[in-house]
């Protein structure tokens, strides 16, 4: 059967103490038998060899029966204060199994920025009361970034169950180009149970 094949992100950000950019290609079904897929790299403010090591195109192998892979581009740590530094990835039409087609996000850009606290909650506890009908959670960036970078958080369910609030378990927004923060909005589920 045809298989769509895409990024998950259209931006991806990482720490360069991470030592490693690991984005994430996926089908839209899983295939019978293991597919590789070829993935390239395009330099910008982040310079191969110097900053990410990368030396032509590579393959990706997608396991028979899963749909995702993860992408390993290790980072040169260099102990030098850069800033923000990017390069792009792309799913490469060389090689390309005839059941695939690319589609959705073919390319995305990544960023590796300095430092170790690269992104954050405003406060390690959020509290609220039923009534309120929705709270919202702050993330903060350690600085500027000069792209439009989506942003996802996860809802795990601790003494609230997913019955109590709503978030879709992700929760997507996009930190505009040049701003710090970005807001999230969930909903709280009036029940009328004293819980």
């Amino acid at each position: 059967d045809a298989i769509n094949v895409s990024l998950t992100e259209q931006f991806y950000i990482f720490a360069e103490s991470s030592g490693v950019a690991n984005p994430e290609v996926i089908f839209t079904n899983p295939a019978s038998i293991d597919i590789n897929v070829t993935i390239a790299s395009v330099q910008s403010g982040a310079l191969m060899i110097e900053d990410y090591l990368y030396s032509g195109p590579f393959n990706v192998t997608i396991l028979a029966g899963e749909t995702r892979a993860v992408i390993n581009i290790p980072f040169i740590i260099d102990d030098v204060e850069e800033g923000i530094e990017n390069f792009t990835i792309m799913i490469s039409s060389d090689n390309l199994h005839p059941n695939l087609t690319i589609t959705d996000i073919p390319i995305a850009n990544t960023a590796i920025v300095d430092g170790i606290a690269v992104i954050s909650f405003s406060r390690s506890v959020y509290k609220t009361n039923e009534d309120a009908e929705t709270f919202q959670a702050q993330v903060n960036f350690s600085e500027p970034i000069e792209f439009n970078i989506a942003v996802r958080i996860r809802a795990n369910d601790g003494f609230a169950t997913g019955n109590d609030y709503s978030c879709s378990n992700q929760c997507n927004h996009t930190l505009t180009a040049g701003s710090i923060v970005v807001l999230f909005d969930l909903n709280i589920v009036d029940d009328s149970i004293l819980e």
